[in-house]
């Protein structure tokens, strides 16, 4: 692990550091996000080692340690209907959850709000640029779009699979993994986005389309060139 202490005029200068006690095994293809409700923290989640990994971890930079999430505590979850549109009155049940998004590597994660967005990444590489998406097998009564998940730190760990609808007529977009994703605020409200473009499908195909995820309704939206 290394740091670099950054200013606009002065050279980056990187440190290694030696985090104390037991850490993530050797990796790529991972995710990686900080959260601003945990300051000095880092999540990874996932990536390819030996075998596509599940596993997710913590960096306490004051403490300069690594934890692993423990998610086998019983998660209470809201379910909320997939057919949602923007503007519904959302009717929920409630159940434990104990679902998780599973081993992938190539995903992408993003911080929105107090915590990460999971989406994409592949389960299996089957061949030369040929991929199992995470997700799949698709639900006979679901839209096959990306898969993504909530990942939750404080203050038990938990996963949430994401519930979103598609607008406009489109799905949302197609699994893929590779690709890029960020998180900013817009408008008075503080309405957060995540923003998703490009990546590789499951037949190695190169991806160049854009998409957005507005939160709280998590809603699905293309965004046009």
């Amino acid at each position: 692990v290394y740091f670099a202490a950054s200013a606009l005029a002065v050279p980056l200068q990187y440190e290694r550091i030696y985090p104390v006690g037991a850490g993530p095994s050797p990796r790529f293809n991972y995710g990686m996000v900080t959260l601003n409700s945990m300051e000095g923290m880092v999540l990874i989640y996932g990536g390819e080692g030996s075998g596509i990994l599940a596993d997710a971890w913590k960096y306490d930079a004051p403490a300069n340690a690594w934890s692993s999430l423990d998610f086998s505590a019983r998660q209470h979850t809201t379910l909320v209907p997939a057919n949602l549109s923007a503007g519904t009155v959302m009717c929920a049940t409630n159940r434990l959850n104990f679902a998780t998004p599973g081993a992938r590597a190539g995903h992408s994660m993003t911080a929105l709000g107090p915590r990460a967005l999971v989406c994409g990444g592949y389960t299996a590489a089957t061949g030369l640029q040929q991929y199992t998406m995470a997700g799949e097998p698709c639900p006979a009564d679901a839209a096959c779009r990306l898969d993504c998940w909530w990942l939750t730190a404080l203050p038990v760990p938990r996963w949430d699979a994401l519930q979103s609808v598609g607008e406009g007529g489109d799905n949302g977009p197609a699994r893929r993994w590779g690709f890029g994703m960020a998180s900013f605020e817009q408008g008075a409200d503080g309405s957060m986005f995540a923003f998703i473009h490009g990546g590789m499908d499951s037949s190695g195909e190169l991806l160049a389309d854009c998409w957005f995820i507005g939160v709280p309704q998590t809603i699905f939206g293309f965004a046009p060139n």
